[in-house]
């Protein structure tokens, strides 16, 4: 039996920048942490300039980091220790612990186009969330509900590069001007900044509680570009103080400002810009006859129209795209990559929260909130077709936890339905938006929003794909899953998706919109499964599961379970999981990919 100082040490986790793992001076093992890549510059800082008692913890700095996901192995109080060498690299030569040259991924929200009514942001990704604190990137339900009037977490400023660098050369001197960077846990702002003059490495202990299976910590820099090189997260022990703990509001000896609702947050959550950008076209009803499948009985969370790519089931024998090896050999990587190996399943945030509008609902106006900084309200949000006019939002109506923020209204009387981003109350408690879409004839329709309009990369409604908790508790899933990416092949969709937020070139990446399945041959029943990880499986196998964002890991997003518990004051989603990821044991070596656009229907 180990002590509770083992069974601490066991429980902690400890992360480095770059490549390898580094042995502290105390003998504890930092882990390498991947998932900077393509999202920050790593450079390696002069050794000359570092004055700390482990060096190899600091010597690399990733910048331009906004988010950081670290799984824990119970809910409980936690001590995060966050490290950071000096913010302005310098120093010669190349350090094997930093990567090179590799084509790295973004978060799906990260790249704030230029500010043209013709390329609103496309709120594509989503974040891998897992559901057991042992697997990975827990579940997140984060600390308490939401305030849905918080602000969205949004870094503004230049994309990082997705080449990192080894910040070769003599570099440029280290700056004496102080740099401030807030750090956000589970969406809450810590009470003190990790403020640096350039020379310094930093070093901020904060307590948290952490509720979800994973720490979700996110930075924010009011100017410049966030820094870091290492984070502990460690159970408190019972008798320690929190040195830095959530709050609303910095305190008043912060040298920072902390953001405010007005202002940008923690984390790059903007959609990505769609690929191509289509002119601006009005949400009309499609009709469609059936495609090459059959289409079963409306089963999603929103009914939607005869020929749609969501309730149409894979005939056992259909045609199989010849680059499936490749492509699954791809898809078996990113998997690998992240988190364990183990697929996140978003339940509690970075997914959606749908609500039904009852007859009567009141119907509101939707304020446009510019959270990314454009020249104008898109045209059809206020006129033309009016996205963002008598919407019925429903009295206890919340958006999914997350700075996505995002919310799906489905009216059944009008037949229309609404996902929203950023979706949140003002300081005058009116609800408003950063981006959306509508569509209406929603029964007719094949669930694809048109244009550059809706919260996915891909322009798919989240209800055609999302599992929700009812179908959780059925047993039966019947309809495509969705999926998020973290590589998808860059300026190329296919159909169903009508854009994309493809970040990554070559000709056996996987395009937005791809639909693959289980193998037909894979035994359900012998998986090492959950009964909903099976339940999923069967689904994979009979409808399949599409690409639908870039994401910042592989995973798979449900519904949230917040209107369930508005009326019964408990998530669906705690029983449902029991604190596990369903998500384990998925054979993904075992998949087939359908050809590009397969189940395509023909217009009318």
């Amino acid at each position: 039996m180990p002590t509770e100082a083992e069974a601490r040490e066991n429980a902690t986790v400890r992360l480095v920048a770059g490549d390898q793992d580094v042995t502290d001076a105390a003998g504890r093992t930092w882990r390498a942490y991947r998932g900077y890549e393509g999202r920050a510059t790593l450079e390696r800082v002069d050794r000359g300039r570092i004055d700390f008692r482990d060096p190899d913890l600091v010597d690399i700095v990733a910048r331009g980091v906004q988010d950081v996901y670290v799984p824990v192995q119970a809910k409980g109080e936690y001590t995060v220790r966050v490290l950071a060498g000096p913010p302005q690299a310098g120093g010669s030569g190349d350090d094997p612990r930093v990567p090179s040259g590799k084509a790295g991924h973004k978060r799906g929200r990260g790249a704030d186009p230029a500010p043209t009514q013709t390329a609103p942001t496309e709120p594509g990704d989503t974040v891998p969330v897992q559901g057991s604190a042992a697997a990975g990137r827990g579940e997140p339900v984060a600390v308490g509900e939401p305030d849905p009037n918080a602000s969205p977490a949004t870094e503004p400023g230049p994309e990082p590069s997705s080449e990192p660098t080894t910040g070769g050369g003599s570099g440029a001197p280290p700056s004496t001007t102080p740099q401030s960077q807030w750090v956000f846990l589970e969406g809450r702002p810590m009470a003190a900044p990790m403020t640096s003059n350039g020379n310094a490495v930093l070093e901020q202990a904060y307590t948290v509680q952490i509720d979800d299976g994973s720490l979700d910590l996110q930075l924010f820099a009011p100017s410049g570009t966030t820094f870091i090189s290492a984070v502990e997260v460690a159970p408190a022990e019972p008798s320690s103080a929190p040195t830095a703990t959530a709050t609303s509001s910095p305190s008043s000896t912060s040298s920072a400002p902390a953001p405010t609702p007005s202002g940008a947050a923690a984390a790059s959550d903007g959609p990505s810009s769609p690929v191509p950008l289509p002119e601006a076209t009005k949400p009309t009803p499609t009709s469609t006859t059936a495609p090459a499948g059959t289409t079963s009985q409306n089963t999603t969370a929103v009914p939607f129209g005869p020929g749609n790519p969501f309730t149409t089931k894979i005939p056992e024998k259909a045609e199989i795209d010849p680059r499936t090896d490749a492509l699954t050999k791809n898809l078996v990587a990113q998997v690998a990559e992240r988190y364990s190996g183990v697929a996140g399943f978003n339940a509690y945030q970075y997914n959606m929260s749908l609500w039904v509008a009852e007859p009567g609902t009141k119907k509101v106006d939707v304020k446009w909130n510019n959270c990314q900084g454009k020249a104008g309200a898109d045209p059809d949000y206020f006129d033309g077709t009016g996205i963002f006019k008598g919407v019925p939002v429903p009295a206890d109506a919340q958006p999914a936890t997350g700075t996505d923020g995002a919310m799906s209204i489905w009216d059944p009387t009008t037949d229309q339905l609404w996902d929203f981003w950023v979706m949140r109350k003002d300081s005058q408690g009116q609800w408003e938006a950063c981006h959306g879409g509508r569509i209406d004839h929603v029964s007719q329709s094949t669930g694809q929003f048109p244009g550059w309009y809706g919260t996915s990369a891909s322009g798919l409604a989240m209800a055609g794909t999302a599992i929700t908790p009812a179908e959780a508790r059925s047993g039966r899933i019947q309809h495509a899953l969705n999926v998020g990416l973290s590589y998808t092949k860059a300026g190329e969709h296919v159909w169903p998706a009508v854009r994309n937020d493809g970040n990554t070139p070559g000709d056996l990446q996987i395009p937005e919109g791809t639909r693959f399945r289980v193998k037909r041959s894979v035994n359900v029943d012998a998986l090492p499964m959950s009964r909903l990880g099976k339940d999923i499986v069967r689904a994979a196998q009979e409808y399949g599961v599409l690409v639908v964002d870039t994401s910042d890991g592989v995973a798979l997003s449900a519904a949230a379970g917040k209107a369930e518990k508005a009326q019964t004051g408990v998530d669906p989603w705690d029983d449902l999981l029991q604190g596990k990821n369903p998500m384990e044991g998925f054979p993904w070596d075992q998949v087939e990919f359908l050809p590009p656009g397969w189940g395509a229907p023909t217009t009318k």
